[in-house]
């Protein structure tokens, strides 16, 4: 395993691979979307009511709001009235969940947190044995790492509870109503492929041609580049003295174009044909922005480290700023002023009242595979006002800490049941169903919230929990399958020592968890037989300690497959990167030759030796994966020594990428570890075909005895 550390796994992943596997994929209509009714209609009156408008109503229903729950809290209950109050909260929990609108996860939220703070209540009061310093001591650590988990998962709901973002914002239906743009290349440091494939992007997006004019910015006068852009109906413009940097580039077109609007890209960007569409909706809308920007772009004020948690800045993503004309002339332009042009004229325009806003996609949104593909965006307003985003980057700041710790609660949690199997030690004084009454709640209040924030649609409940039930039963067959494979490997090849490859980072932690998976099983052991063998009557919690050990044991199985598993993915896609190709050259002559970034489009070759080829000439290339041969056109940009760089020529494209698909594919080489076809069904298959068939027989006849029915009846 080549990882710094092992990844919590949870059931719903192995069900996901599992049925990837055998191709047994969900329905698509099996999610469900969030739905709108009266109870809508009523949230909307009630967030909008005019009483909010009132000076200090806001401050007074929040210091009620707040006296309840510390009421709520405080109460003691009966078990019975504890029971009715969770009953309650789970079925408002479940009605409302059903229902879009950022109210209704405020309400999930504060119910979650408000069952939540009562069990740690009732935990701290209630269940920490002080009789005993080992009792105390151990149900302490259990509770304070209750505590961390509790306000981590926190953190993680107050993150994306209230988003700060704005959605996309459509264009108007009539297009006579939409700005003129003038779209700036600055292509100073660019070739003139790379220029021409930037040009032929920005002339493809979808905007009226008549109000997009495309200028290309050049540090210097190139006749090639001129050229092109004379044959592609582009403006072109070379600085008037050599070496002025992009800004002076920038600010010298700025006077000759006429646009409302001004889109300034890099050389090497190919904008998305629907970029216009997806961002000059904040702009019409908002008349006050003037300027909206990707956090990397080169005129934007850079974000902090913190603050770009926000945002996905993959090398993939487009890089672009768009400015409203007159209040950049308002503010004088892009600044060119050494010191400051990173900052100046986004500050500026701000203080001369200006709006200005950072737009792009979320951090952790993966990057198009189509450049083309239609991707949703956000906006955040105001980025450089140091009260926009404090709260959240103070949120980031406090997640992060507390993430970097989380692998020690989990250990705690792990090796929790061990101390009462193994010791006698309680880490819980209670009895089981009033640990059940409390904890059930905080347990599944939580699901139901945290399912809220991370989907954007919902399931059934009964899809609901026949998923959860179907996640939870898969644990059990892929723990015997992974235990019956690897003792199948050891007895396979007796004489296997360890590779010297292994990290000793990766030799501690399989030490670490191997203790902790012996610690178990032991527990587990000493546990059974004390259950079966003692005269006495067992505890109550015996039997929640034991099911508690069991389950620690089959997801410790499941973590070191599926990190496994990573690991052999990982080292099989570096395999692909490098896969056999002949390059037929321009004179004839073939040679036997090595990719290094397949499936790149600019394709980099190992050559065998040094050649000299002509670069833009036409060579044809033949990659070779299990057998098959699949040759492509393709162009050379570059050579230096033995590598050689070629691009794939844009008519081969499509089956470029196929050929990409089928080589990283899982075929059939699928973990061993897996359980089998059948694994969702603990009956025989033949019992599960015979109440199949049975069931079709009995509907048969009830059809047909319907049919004689309504003839009877019409007699």
């Amino acid at each position: 395993m080549g990882h710094q550390y092992i990844e919590p796994v949870s059931p719903r992943l192995l069900l996901s691979l599992w049925r990837e596997r055998w191709g047994k994929t969900r329905v698509a209509s099996s999610a469900l979307p969030y739905l709108r009714g009266k109870v809508n209609h009523w949230s909307n009156r009630l967030t909008h009511a005019r009483i909010w408008s009132v000076p200090g109503s806001n401050v007074l229903v929040a210091a009620i709001c707040l006296l309840f729950f510390g009421l709520l809290l405080q109460v003691r209950m009966s078990p019975l009235g504890q029971f009715g109050f969770s009953i309650f909260l789970l079925a408002v929990a479940l009605y409302i969940r059903r229902f879009s609108g950022t109210f209704f996860t405020l309400m999930l939220a504060a119910m979650a947190c408000m069952v939540s703070l009562r069990y740690l209540n009732w935990r701290f009061s209630a269940t920490l044995d002080t009789r005993s310093t080992a009792d105390f001591l151990l149900s302490l650590g259990f509770f304070v790492a209750e505590l961390y988990l509790f306000l981590l998962t926190g953190m993680h709901v107050l993150k994306g509870i209230w988003p700060l973002t704005l959605p996309q914002q459509p264009m108007p239906q009539d297009t006579h109503e939409w700005p003129s743009v003038d779209v700036f290349i600055v292509a100073s440091n660019s070739s003139i492929e790379i220029a021409n494939d930037t040009i032929l992007a920005s002339l493809a997006m979808s905007w009226p041609k008549k109000k997009m004019i495309v200028y290309v910015l050049d540090a210097y006068p190139r006749a090639d580049l001129q050229s092109l852009c004379s044959s592609s109906e582009v403006h072109y413009f070379a600085s008037e003295q050599p070496g002025q940097d992009r800004f002076e580039s920038v600010n010298q077109a700025l006077n000759q174009s006429t646009g409302d609007f001004i889109l300034v890209l890099d050389g090497d960007q190919r904008p998305q044909a629907k970029l216009l569409k997806q961002t000059m909706g904040w702009l019409v809308r908002h008349q006050s922005l003037g300027m909206v920007e990707t956090p990397d772009h080169f005129l934007a004020p850079g974000l902090d480290e913190h603050n770009r948690m926000l945002f996905n800045e993959s090398r993939d993503r487009l890089s672009f700023s768009i400015t409203r004309r007159s209040m950049l002339i308002a503010a004088g332009g892009f600044s060119s002023n050494p010191v400051t042009k990173q900052r100046h004229t986004a500050l500026h325009l701000q203080a001369l009242g200006f709006g200005c806003a950072y737009v792009g996609w979320r951090a952790g949104a993966l990057p198009p595979q189509n450049p083309d593909a239609d991707t949703e965006m956000f906006c955040v307003n105001q980025p450089f006002n140091s009260i926009i985003l404090r709260w959240q980057k103070y949120l980031n700041d406090l997640v992060a800490a507390m993430q970097f710790y989380y692998p020690c609660v989990r250990l705690v949690f792990m090796t929790a049941p061990v101390a009462y199997l193994l010791t006698g030690l309680h880490i819980i004084n209670t009895a089981s169903d009033l640990w059940a009454l409390y904890a059930l709640p905080h347990v599944l209040l939580g699901y139901i919230a945290l399912a809220r924030l991370n989907t954007g649609s919902r399931w059934g409940l009964f899809s609901e929990i026949r998923e959860t039930m179907l996640a939870w039963y898969l644990l059990l067959p892929t723990t015997l399958t992974f235990i019956r494979t690897k003792v199948h490997q050891f007895w396979s090849v007796p004489s296997q020592t360890p590779s010297n490859s292994v990290k000793p980072s990766d030799r501690i932690l399989a030490i670490t968890y191997g203790l902790i998976g012996w610690l178990n099983l032991s527990g587990l052991v000493v546990g059974s037989w004390f259950w079966f063998n003692s005269n006495e009557i067992p505890n109550d919690l015996t039997s929640l300690y034991l099911l508690w050990s069991a389950f620690n044991l089959m997801r410790l199985a499941a973590m070191l497959c599926v990190t496994e598993e990573a690991s052999a993915i990982q080292k099989y896609q570096r395999a692909c990167q490098e896969l056999p190709v002949m390059v037929k050259l321009p004179y004839g002559r073939s040679l036997s030759c090595l990719t290094q970034n397949f499936p790149n489009t600019q394709l980099s070759i190992q050559l065998p030796t040094g050649l000299a080829l002509p670069l833009e000439s036409f060579v044809q290339i033949s990659i070779f994966h299990r057998r098959q041969e699949s040759s492509f056109p393709a162009q050379i940009v570059s050579l230096h020594e033995q590598t050689l760089q070629v691009r794939i020529d844009a008519s081969a494209q499509t089956d470029y990428n196929a050929l990409a698909v089928a080589v990283f594919s899982r075929g059939l080489d699928w973990p061993k570890w897996l359980p089998g076809r059948h694994a969702d069904q603990p009956w025989p298959r033949w019992l599960s075909q015979s109440l199949a068939d049975m069931r079709v027989f009995l509907a048969g006849k009830a059809a047909r005895f319907r049919n004689l029915i309504q003839k009877w009846k019409k007699k």
